[in-house]
C-alpha cells in the first residue's frame, strides 16, 4: 500500500469529496456533498449550529466513513493511503483536545513529529517543534504543564502540534500537496490571536498547504477565506468566493439574521453588520 501512496506526485493537488452522504440511523447528517479543495486555497465552512460542519470535516479527514460517496487526496481514496503516509499529508486541529496525563507543552508539540520517525533526526524534530512554538507565540509555555493552560493557550499549543505534523516550515517538502483541517481554530482566543491564527492559515496556502477551517465569525471568514462553503441541514447551500456569495438574502435564509453588507475599508472582501 505504501508503494501506491508514494507513486502519487500530486499533479491534482487537491482534496475532493464526491457525492458524500452520511446516514446515522434514520437521519441524513450529510446529503450528497461534492467539493474540491486545492492545496493553495483557504476554504471556510460556515453554517448554523447543527448544520453538520464538524461531521463534514471529520469525513474529509477520514475519521468518519461516509454511507455513500468518497473522499480522495490527489486522486487516491483516503482508505487506500497508509496511516503513516496520510498523517504526512494532512493534519487535524479538533475543537477540543483532551489529555489525561500531565504533559509538558513542548512534548505535546513534539508529538506532531511522530509520523516522521525514520524520516528525520531527533534534532530536526526538536527544531521543528521550537519553530512551531515561536510561530504560534507560545515559546514561553514550552515547559508548562498542559493542564495549567487556559483554553486559548491550549488551542495555540495544539496548533503548533499540527503545524509540526504537516511540516509547515520545510520548504523542501513543498513538492507534496498537504492539507490542514481546522475545527473552530479561533474558539477561546482573544481578538488579536484570532487574527494571528488565521494569518498562519493564510500563510499556509503559500506553502502548498490547503486549509479547510470551520469558522463561526462570518466577518473573519470573509477576510481570510478564498472560498466559503455554506452548510445547512447537511447540505451545501452556497459555495464560492465571499464577494460572490455574501448577501443579506443569503445570510437571512441560512442564519435567520438581518444584516447590511458593506465593503471592508482596506480589503477586497465584504463585512456584515447586524441590523
Amino acid at each position: 500500500m505504501a508503494s501506491d501512496t508514494q507513486s502519487i506526485k500530486g499533479p491534482l493537488e487537491m482534496l475532493r469529496a464526491k457525492n458524500l452522504t452520511l446516514d446515522i440511523g434514520s437521519s441524513k447528517i450529510l446529503k450528497d456533498i461534492s467539493i474540491r479543495i486545492a492545496n493553495d486555497e483557504l476554504v471556510a465552512i460556515i453554517g448554523p449550529n447543527g448544520a453538520g460542519k464538524s461531521t463534514l470535516l471529520s469525513t474529509l479527514s477520514g475519521a468518519i466513513q461516509p454511507t455513500h460517496g468518497f473522499v480522495d487526496l490527489d486522486g487516491l481514496e483516503l482508505q487506500r493511503w497508509s496511516t503513516k503516509e496520510l498523517a504526512l499529508r494532512r493534519s487535524i486541529l479538533p475543537q477540543q483536545s483532551i489529555l489525561n496525563f500531565s504533559f509538558l507543552c513542548f512534548d505535546i508539540v513534539l508529538l506532531g513529529r511522530y509520523p516522521y520517525h525514520h524520516y528525520s533526526t531527533t534534532q530536526e524534530d526538536i527544531t521543528a517543534a521550537q519553530i512551531a512554538l515561536e510561530k504560534t507565540q507560545t515559546s514561553h509555555l514550552a515547559n508548562r504543564s498542559y493542564e495549567t493552560l487556559s483554553g486559548g493557550e491550549r488551542q495555540r499549543i495544539q496548533l503548533a502540534r499540527v503545524l509540526t505534523q504537516i511540516n509547515f516550515f520545510d520548504d523542501d517538502y513543498s513538492n507534496k500537496s498537504r492539507f490542514l483541517l481546522l475545527d473552530e481554530p479561533t474558539s477561546d482566543l482573544d481578538l488579536s490571536h484570532q487574527h494571528k491564527i488565521l494569518s498562519i492559515a493564510r500563510e499556509s496556502t503559500g506553502r502548498g498547504i490547503g486549509v479547510i477551517a470551520i469558522l463561526h465569525d462570518l466577518n473573519l471568514a470573509a477576510m481570510y477565506a478564498d472560498k466559503i462553503i455554506v452548510l445547512k441541514n447537511g447540505k451545501i447551500t452556497e459555495n464560492g468566493p465571499p464577494m460572490k456569495i455574501f448577501s443579506p438574502k443569503m445570510i437571512l435564509e441560512n442564519f435567520d439574521l438581518n444584516v447590511s453588507i458593506i465593503k471592508h475599508p482596506t480589503r477586497e472582501c465584504p463585512q456584515l453588520i447586524a441590523l
